[in-house]
């Protein structure tokens, strides 16, 4: 579960965790922020979370699959 304290931490930090939770690169997680951006979620907030939620939801997939854990 996401704390409050790292969906509002700065830009790097935030950053940081999905690479260290989901190994999600700066570049990949630049992609997915401009792409929800786009998508319409203007919030930082709100982006965020929906990253995580996305992030979360992929690595499940990938157990599912018998894949690469996350």
């Amino acid at each position: 579960m996401i704390t409050a304290e790292t969906v509002n931490s700065p830009d790097l930090v935030f950053q940081q965790y999905c690479k260290e939770v989901f190994g999600v690169n700066r570049g990949i997680y630049n992609t997915i922020d401009e792409w929800f951006f786009q998508a319409g979620a203007v919030s930082v907030l709100e982006r965020r979370q929906i990253i995580v939620n996305f992030s979360f939801r992929t690595c499940l997939n990938r157990i599912r699959g018998k894949r690469q854990l996350c």
